[in-house]
């Protein structure tokens, strides 16, 4: 009788010891879940808030100059020099919200996973120069020398219009940052590197604290005008950049030695031979 209680203890033992694991398990389980919901819920508020910000000033902005300029042009006549000025810097808003819309909507775009990819080998050096010729008039403006010195017959596997984009949010990152400080040269450079190609694109802007390379491609991240964000601007373009690269098989990071000293780019992708399918 001892021994058979003596057993029936031991198994009453092993039994509250297997299910009290059980249950501490499936606590810890649920715990952890419920944590990452609620971290995912925070995250998408934060969101939410930010994209918020933004509207309320980034698309208010050039509302109220837009109505200012056509108030001013409905109250009196107006000589043809500043019609042509009011007409240039409407045209410049609406410029300015078309982007921030296009940056939106694509970025919701990459979020869904609704766009998709080709790989093909594409010259390097026809798309730089592409882009950089269709901003030479807003960087003479802000008194910015845009060069390329590109690697003849360097070919990058990307999506042609992808390659556009990354371009386009590149350069205009470079000019947002280079602006405030009067101007500077914004080169590219492109090499190969074994079985990839490089680009970097370099600026002598307001640059960033090194802790804050990470942060830039993040959604919706402008960092403050000192610290190398630019004041307008809907801190997509960085991020779409980032998603582009991945989905492209590449990547894209960030360097600057602090505020007031440039910023470095450097993207890879995987090198593509001409005539490669």
């Amino acid at each position: 009788i001892d021994r058979q209680l003596l057993g029936e203890e031991h198994r009453h033992i092993a039994q509250y010891a297997w299910e009290g694991s059980f249950f501490i398990i499936a606590l810890a389980a649920c715990i952890a879940v419920i944590a990452r919901a609620l971290r995912a819920e925070a995250r998408v508020l934060q969101e939410q808030e930010s994209f918020l910000a933004l509207v309320s000033h980034q698309f208010k902005t050039p509302l109220a100059s837009l109505q200012l300029s056509l108030e001013t042009m409905a109250m009196r006549p107006l000589s043809p020099e500043h019609l042509r000025a009011l007409i240039d810097r409407m045209l410049s808003d609406l410029a300015r919200m078309e982007s921030m819309v296009t940056h939106i909507l694509e970025s919701m775009r990459l979020d869904r996973g609704r766009i998709e990819l080709r790989s093909e080998p594409v010259d390097l050096g026809g798309a730089v120069a592409r882009v950089v010729a269709g901003f030479e008039e807003r960087a003479a403006k802000d008194h910015i020398t845009v060069s390329a010195d590109i690697e003849r017959g360097l070919h990058v596997l990307a999506d042609p219009l992808a390659l556009d984009v990354i371009l386009r949010n590149l350069l205009e990152n470079a000019l947002a940052a280079v602006a405030p400080v009067g101007g500077g040269p914004v080169p590219f450079s492109g090499r190969r590197a074994g079985s990839e190609v490089e680009l970097s694109v370099r600026d002598s802007g307001v640059g960033f604290r090194p802790a804050d390379a990470a942060r830039l491609f993040q959604k919706f991240t402008r960092l403050h005008p000192g610290g190398g964000g630019s004041h307008f601007g809907t801190g997509l373009g960085l991020y779409i950049v980032r998603r582009m690269m991945q989905l492209a098989g590449g990547r894209v990071s960030a360097q600057s030695a602090g505020i007031g000293q440039g910023a470095t780019f450097v993207l890879a992708w995987p090198a593509g031979e001409h005539g490669e399918t």
